[in-house]
């Protein structure tokens, strides 16, 4: 296979369209000739129009690779194995950890065009049902009913991507960004003193209870719908009540559980900030029935809310990665602990209640990958091993001083109303 650069300027290059706002690319070659069908699958690949910050770049490793492809007088429909990894090959410069990370979300953009261009045709498509050996790749694209596997089956997807370790098995995540209930005070606490609209400041504040006291991933809170949390008589029978977000990471369809705590927050969400402000604004026939909406009445995106949490870490100078997943990690550790001494009063074996601490939160986080719950429960181990409860503050005394802070506020406010009620007179 040919390993020599390529100049990524001349065979293949891709030309921008501005409509409505938004940026379409076509890609040509060096003969000035449209490529239609590279050009349709690249624009496949955004099926709501090229919008996202970082679409060019994903575009410009496209053409990258159709140029090397052109350089070899290869057809994307003949691409092989031994492609992808000389081109894999001739991305690599220096053996450093940092490029070969970086390759790898290269070729992750790159087996997604291909996908992207089988996808557009059934009779493409049927050409790789079946296919192994030299085409391990593009096989594994697809399953037997030829859909888009699973993300949670796309071990065998990249086959070719550099293996490289990570900083906590799984995760990129440190101990240190791993929030106590110290640090979920002080957040609240910078979320009050924001200044911004009280609309605003009650749901940013929702958005962390939720994900502190709730097994919602991000993307599953910002799909929430408010005629779920109108009626919470189970909760209030039961205690707790199940809940179905519209999205769920893999596409799955879990039910989780939400205590009469967080359910009572919400619906008082609901009532006191959400409907009222629809109506002042005079946006009920503009929402959608999303729970989280944006100022001006429009679905909350979750790239947006983990922008304005992180706005709020980075006031409180918390280390960058400490934002909103993180605080579903200390629900698990406390899932986790207290099931544990709970059966561990019940059958006074610590390896029993080992087991029946893991199954349960297995059940309430929804975890289908062994590695995905083998990566809390690392966490939670290891924080019980560290000098975090040393360091952290002390959360009950924090919170004495919030709650006498907000009767001091609230007081204040009614003082000032007294005031001015009778300056009227």
């Amino acid at each position: 296979m040919n390993n020599t650069r390529v100049d990524i300027t001349k065979p293949v290059f891709a030309l921008y369209a501005s409509l409505s706002g938004r940026e379409y690319p076509t890609l040509y070659g060096a003969d000035k000739g449209t490529l239609k069908t590279e050009s349709f699958a690249v624009n496949a690949l955004y099926s709501d129009g090229i919008k996202a910050s970082d679409s060019k770049d994903k575009v410009h490793h496209v053409v990258r690779f159709l140029c090397f492809l052109h350089q070899l007088q290869v057809p994307l429909e003949k691409v092989r194995d031994s492609h992808l990894k000389a081109y894999r090959n001739n991305l690599l410069t220096e053996e450093t950890l940092a490029q070969k990370k970086s390759i790898n979300i290269y070729l992750t953009t790159v087996y997604n065009f291909i996908a992207n261009y089988y996808e557009t045709d059934p009779v493409r498509l049927s050409s790789l049902i079946g296919q192994t050996h030299a085409y391990q790749v593009r096989s594994g694209l697809f399953n037997e009913h030829r859909a888009r596997v699973r993300k949670n089956e796309q071990v065998k997807l990249y086959p070719l991507k550099f293996k490289v370790p990570s900083s906590s098995g799984l995760t990129g995540l440190r101990l240190d960004q791993i929030p106590t209930d110290a640090d979920y005070i002080l957040l609240l606490d910078c979320i009050e003193r924001s200044g911004a609209h009280p609309f605003l400041i009650q749901r940013d504040k929702l958005a962390i209870e939720i994900a502190r006291t709730s097994a919602f991933r991000r993307n599953s809170i910002i799909s929430l719908k408010a005629s779920q949390f109108r009626d919470i008589s189970d909760a209030e029978e039961t205690g707790r009540m199940s809940v179905t977000p519209a999205k769920q990471k893999f596409g799955y369809q879990y039910s989780f559980e939400v205590n009469y705590s967080l359910a009572l927050k919400i619906n008082l969400f609901i009532r006191q900030g959400l409907d009222p402000y629809l109506k002042d604004e005079k946006l009920s026939l503009k929402w959608s029935g999303a729970l989280f909406i944006n100022k001006n009445g429009t679905d909350m995106t979750k790239q947006y809310l983990t922008k304005r949490i992180s706005s709020y870490a980075k006031k409180l100078r918390w280390p960058k990665g400490k934002v909103l997943h993180v605080f579903r990690h200390l629900f698990a550790i406390e899932e986790s602990d207290n099931e544990y001494e709970s059966q561990l009063k019940i059958n006074n074996d610590p390896n029993v209640a080992k087991s029946a601490a893991r199954i349960h939160l297995k059940e309430r986080l929804g975890h289908m990958s062994p590695e995905s719950q083998r990566t809390y429960l690392e966490f939670s181990q290891a924080l019980k091993g560290s000098d975090r409860d040393e360091k952290q503050h002390d959360t009950k005394k924090m919170q004495v001083t919030r709650q006498a802070r907000m009767e001091q506020e609230l007081w204040s406010l009614k003082t000032n109303k007294k005031t001015r009620d009778f300056d009227i007179k």
